[in-house]
């Protein structure tokens, strides 16, 4: 089958020659590489220091921290493999952005390691005790 079908080149445009105005505008995410890499490096920080609340979510003042800290180093995991998948999605046949995706699954699995102790600890909480203090505004953000 030749490349051309119906009177359609089926060749992919080289990236470089699409206007800029027709492709993902990155940097709203991040302004380039390096400051993914500099987020990167402190989410890799950040990650371990989650371990400060094993053993401590039996509080509401604690979980509630917890709840925050956990759920900020999600929020920043997301916004690194959306950088990193919408790269490699750009050109497929380009290494940077699939290696950048690869980072970002490490990580995910290094998380769910730091915070593995997170569930079992809040369903050892009783459910009165929960309920109690899920009533509490602090918990506004979490009451879903």
């Amino acid at each position: 089958m030749s490349e051309e079908t119906a009177g359609h080149d089926r060749s992919l445009t080289p990236r470089s020659d699409i206007d800029p105005k027709l492709r993902w505008n990155l940097s709203v995410v991040y302004p380039d590489e390096s400051a993914w890499e500099a987020d990167k490096a402190a989410l890799l920080a950040e990650i371990p220091r989650l371990g400060r609340f094993r053993g401590r979510l039996d509080d509401p003042g604690r979980l509630r921290e917890a709840l925050d800290a956990v759920m900020a180093v999600h929020q920043r995991l997301e916004r690194l493999g959306h950088y990193a998948a919408r790269l490699r999605d750009e050109d497929l046949a380009a290494s940077a952005g699939a290696a950048m995706t690869d980072q970002v699954t490490r990580l995910g699995a290094e998380l769910q390691a730091a915070t593995a102790y997170f569930d079992p600890e809040v369903l050892a909480i009783t459910e009165d005790r929960l309920r109690a203090w899920m009533a509490d505004p602090r918990f506004g953000d979490y009451d879903r």
